[in-house]
């Protein structure tokens, strides 16, 4: 049984709006539909797909076996980040800039992937991946 695609990933907050206003503005991806669960939470779409779900941290959905077994995993289990393939290099990086929303760069040397690296509320780590040529056109077209 082979992963055929990524559908979604949670992200736990203890403040579950800031989070929400964080991954709009910074992705602009928008908030829509969510099922009626028994804990608050947000599901924020791209196009008509709930990419990222956002559960408080302190009334979370049981979502792994030993919730519902009252186990402890053992350890301390991290994502570092989450990587989107984004688009309008020149237009994200006004609004970053704009709105204050810290960021790093680099480039992935012989792929020609431009990563933007952005930090959130609550240790949210992105990674917003760009064609070089998209950032080259971008930069080209910049006011000096």
């Amino acid at each position: 049984m082979p992963v055929t695609r990524l559908d979604h990933i949670n992200v736990l907050s203890t403040d579950i709006d800031a989070a929400r206003d964080f991954l709009v503005r910074v992705l602009g991806v928008r908030s829509g539909y969510r099922p009626p669960f028994n804990s608050p939470g947000h599901w924020l779409y791209c196009g008509d797909r709930a990419i990222i779900h956002i559960s408080d941290a302190g009334n979370h959905e049981q979502t792994h076996a030993d919730d519902l077994r009252g186990a402890s995993v053992g350890g301390q289990q991290t994502i570092d980040h989450v990587a989107f393939a984004c688009e309008g290099y020149g237009e994200m990086m006004q609004g970053f800039r704009r709105d204050g929303v810290a960021f790093h760069e680099a480039d992935v040397p012989a792929t020609g992937i431009h990563q933007v690296f952005v930090d959130g509320p609550g240790g949210i780590g992105l990674e917003l991946q760009f064609l070089q040529a998209d950032v080259a056109a971008a930069r080209s077209t910049a006011p000096a």
